[in-house]
């Protein structure tokens, strides 16, 4: 019997739609936030991982997705994790207005070429700041002004991770 636990995570990736799943901008706060580089858990990386298999074969039935994923690298998946966490922070960059633009080819790929496209007003500053210690003020300012205006904007909007849908319950049904 496969049986996966309930977590609104890998709940969001088994029920978000095709389209949303090659752009990040569609997905969340709450969802890309959960991908912390430094520190993700082990739900996170199974989220990312049928992200990933339903991006490739969106007909793939997830206890199947479950069966590859349990026979995957760790090394695989180690590099899989760090390249989608690091895609879900430039996109919260960019909703948090410290990046114009940015461009990641796969985000669950770290061999591909990315670029990132500041604000013109942090590019004149990195290209004239006098040192490190100032450039590092610099961006402890702008982070906590995106940090704050974030803050404001989850309370004016619905942020709140969502339970687990019916679908989702009824796809895990499916899988025993």
């Amino acid at each position: 019997m496969t049986e996966l636990p309930a977590d609104p995570l890998v709940s969001y990736a088994l029920d978000a739609a095709a389209a949303d799943m090659a752009d990040l901008a569609t997905f969340p706060d709450w969802f890309l936030a959960a991908f912390n580089p430094d520190d993700l858990a082990p739900q996170a990386l199974f989220a990312a991982y049928l992200l990933r298999a339903r991006r490739r074969e969106p007909s793939l039935h997830p206890a199947e997705a479950l069966e590859r994923f349990r026979q995957e690298a760790p090394e695989a998946l180690g590099q899989l994790a760090t390249a989608f966490a690091l895609s879900c922070s430039l996109e919260r960059l960019k909703r948090a207005g410290l990046l114009e633009s940015y461009t990641a080819a796969d985000p669950f790929s770290l061999d591909d070429s990315n670029c990132c496209t500041f604000p013109a007003g942090d590019a004149a500053f990195y290209r004239v700041a006098a040192s490190a210690d100032q450039l590092r003020r610099y961006v402890r300012s702008r982070l906590e002004q995106a940090n704050s205006s974030s803050r404001q904007r989850s309370h004016e909007t619905d942020s709140v991770v969502p339970d687990h849908p019916e679908s989702a319950r009824s796809c895990w049904k499916d899988w025993c």
